[in-house]
C-alpha cells in the first residue's frame, strides 16, 4: 500500500504546479472556482487510473507488467528532469493577472498532467490492492493537493511555484528511484 500511495502522490504533485499558478493568477478567490478546478483534476486522475488499470488487466503477464515497470521508471525520471529544467528557467509570474480560471485549459492540463496515473494504474495491476481502493486514494490525493496549491497560490503568491517545481521534481526521482531499487532486489 504504501508504493500506491507513494507513486499517487508523486504523480498529483505535477498539477500542484499548474494550480498553484492558477490560484496565484486569480484576482479574486472563489472556493466553487478553485473546488471545481481540482474536482477536474481529481475526476480525470481516477479516469486515468482506472484505464490503467483496465489496461493492466489485458497484459498482466508477468514479463510485460515487468517491462511495463521500467518504462514507468524511465518516464518518471523523465518528467523529473524535464520539471526541474522547467521551473529553473521559469521567469517570475505576474500575479492576479488574469480575472476568471478557463475549465477548457484546465481540463486539457488534467489530462496532459494525467498520463503518469495512467501509468501508474497499469503498474498497479498486479500488486494485489483492491482497484476501488486506488481509486479513492488517487481521488482524495488530487483532489487535496490541488486544492491546497491553488489556496497556497491565492495566499502567499506565485513565488512558491519554484519551490513546488523542485519538490515535484524531486518527488519524482526519489520514487522513480525507490521504483528501481524495488525492481533489482
Amino acid at each position: 500500500m504504501f508504493r500506491c500511495i507513494l507513486l499517487l502522490v508523486a504523480a498529483s504533485s505535477d498539477s500542484d504546479i499548474y494550480m498553484l499558478e492558477k490560484g496565484a493568477t486569480t484576482n479574486q478567490l472563489k472556493v466553487k472556482t478553485l473546488f471545481t478546478h481540482s474536482l477536474i483534476f481529481a475526476v480525470v486522475s481516477v479516469l486515468m487510473t482506472f484505464l490503467g488499470l483496465m489496461i493492466g488487466k489485458l497484459i498482466l503477464n508477468e514479463k510485460m507488467v515487468l517491462l511495463h515497470e521500467m518504462i514507468t521508471i524511465l518516464i518518471f525520471l523523465c518528467i523529473s528532469a524535464i520539471i526541474f529544467v522547467r521551473t529553473f528557467r521559469k521567469e517570475k509570474i505576474i500575479e492576479r493577472l488574469k480575472p476568471e480560471m478557463d475549465l477548457k485549459t484546465t481540463l486539457k492540463q488534467s489530462i496532459l498532467t494525467g498520463i503518469d496515473f495512467l501509468l501508474i494504474g497499469v503498474s498497479l495491476t498486479g500488486i494485489g490492492i483492491a482497484p476501488i481502493y486506488i481509486l479513492f486514494a488517487a481521488f482524495l490525493l488530487n483532489l487535496s493537493s490541488s486544492l491546497s496549491a491553488s489556496c497556497i497560490g491565492y495566499y502567499l503568491g506565485a513565488d512558491y511555484q519554484k519551490a513546488f517545481g523542485y519538490l515535484s521534481a524531486l518527488i519524482y526521482f526519489v520514487v522513480a528511484n525507490i521504483e528501481l531499487i524495488s525492481l533489482v532486489l
